[in-house]
């Protein structure tokens, strides 16, 4: 996440709104939770971006929550 996103939104520092929609719909449940585990480690390093996640009450999306 470093390089594709991270690295590009500390560069412009711009205000950002990331909209990840419909998390529920992936189709492994691992990836899911890990996916929404790492984002806190990357929210000091991009101050200016914000994220909108949807998706269903699935066990992975609430346990990663």
């Amino acid at each position: 996440m470093d390089k594709p996103i991270v690295g590009p939104l500390r560069k412009t520092r711009i205000s950002t709104l990331i909209v990840i929609d419909v998390l529920d719909e992936c189709r492994d449940e691992e990836p899911t939770s890990s996916f929404l585990s790492v984002l806190p480690r990357y929210e000091e390093k991009v101050p200016l971006a914000k994220l909108f996640i949807t998706g269903g009450p699935e066990p992975p999306v609430c346990s990663g929550i």
